[in-house]
C-alpha cells in the first residue's frame, strides 16, 4: 500500500492556488517615519534614506500585485515609484514666510 492510499489522498489532484497578497505593515511603518506633521519641529525634514524606503516597499507590494494579474497601470506606477526612489526629494516644498505672517495677498 501507497502513502497517498493509507491517507486517504486522491491522486493527481492539483493544489489550490492562493493569490497572494500584498503586505502593507512595513510600508505604513515606513510611512510613519516620514511623516512630519506630528513633530514638534517645525524644521524637521524626513531622512532621503526613510524616503527612498516608502518608495521602494510600496513599488514592491505593486509588483507583487502584479503578478496576479495587474494591468499597465501598475506598471507606469511601479516606474514612477522606482525613479522617485533613485532621487528622493530632499525637503518638501512648503509656504512662504509672507504667506505665514499673512503678508501675502488673499
Amino acid at each position: 500500500m501507497s502513502y497517498e492510499v493509507e491517507h486517504n489522498i486522491p491522486k493527481n489532484e492539483p493544489a489550490p492556488q492562493h493569490t497572494r497578497r500584498p503586505d502593507f505593515s512595513t510600508f505604513f511603518s515606513n510611512l510613519e517615519l516620514v511623516n512630519t506633521s506630528t513633530t514638534q519641529n517645525s524644521n524637521a525634514t524626513p531622512m532621503p534614506a526613510d524616503m527612498r524606503a516608502v518608495y521602494i516597499t510600496l513599488s514592491d507590494a505593486f509588483r507583487s500585485m502584479r503578478q496576479d494579474g495587474g494591468g499597465s497601470l501598475l506598471d507606469t506606477l511601479i516606474e514612477s515609484l522606482d525613479a522617485d526612489a533613485d532621487s528622493p526629494p530632499r525637503e518638501v516644498k512648503g509656504v512662504s514666510d509672507g504667506f505665514l505672517d499673512g503678508k501675502c495677498g488673499a
